[in-house]
């Protein structure tokens, strides 16, 4: 899986955010708690020596005696790439395609993604994340004209528009909850930080159990 992942990223036309998302759909996810690995996970994989056989240590790079899992060549290629985009990560890119992350292969349900044909032309194509897919090509035209095509009666478009009000709602009621509850934990930790200092004031804790729990509490 991680060598897939590098090839991936070298190709070119896949970002990090790209390779986790294909990762994902593979099966990539952390081993002790199961969850989906991250995009900072990925960028820090792709960053790592030690899978071409190199390891840091005290900010030195050592030769491991360890089976690396991706050649040099092809590490040192994603390094370029990682160094190149983030240099340029402020810069627009230079071409936006459409319908890139709305659209999924309706064989495999991998993303699809785009490319230029003769350097003007659109198409579109499985990501093939959970390897070989029979689907074609796709001209970028072709998803235009089935969205021409979608129509919606009134009565669903004012259902639509309700049903993201109420969302909208829902989700700032629980932001807003969220943060009233938060607030009510800080104030509770900070209350028992300063019980703890007149406790120590008075004799009643020594200055030891008083550091350790305190560091505790502000850290929680």
């Amino acid at each position: 899986m991680v060598r897939q992942m590098f090839e991936w990223y070298v190709m070119g036309q896949y970002s990090v955010l790209d390779v986790t998302r294909m990762a994902r759909e593979h099966g990539l996810a952390f081993r002790n708690s199961g969850n989906p690995m991250s995009q900072s996970s990925v960028h820090k994989m792709l960053r790592n020596p030690i899978y071409m056989g190199d390891f840091d240590w005290n900010g030195q790079c050592y030769n491991g005696t360890h089976e690396p899992i991706v050649s040099r060549e092809l590490w040192d290629k994603a390094q370029a790439l990682l160094t190149g985009r983030y240099v340029n990560r402020n810069k627009k890119p230079k071409r936006d395609f459409a319908f890139t992350g709305l659209m999924r292969c309706g064989h495999c349900c991998c993303s699809m993604v785009a490319e230029i044909k003769k350097s003007r032309y659109v198409y579109y194509h499985c990501s093939r994340a959970k390897g070989k897919c029979p689907e074609p090509y796709t001209r970028e035209e072709r998803f235009a004209e089935l969205l021409d095509r979608l129509r919606f009666a009134d009565e669903v478009l004012a259902w639509v528009s309700q049903a993201l009000r109420v969302s909208h709602g829902d989700e700032k009621q629980h932001h807003e909850d969220a943060i009233r509850r938060i607030q009510a934990e800080y104030d509770c930790l900070q209350n028992r930080i300063d019980a703890m200092y007149v406790d120590t004031l008075d004799g009643r804790i020594d200055t030891d159990f008083l550091d350790r729990r305190a560091a505790e509490w502000h850290e929680e």
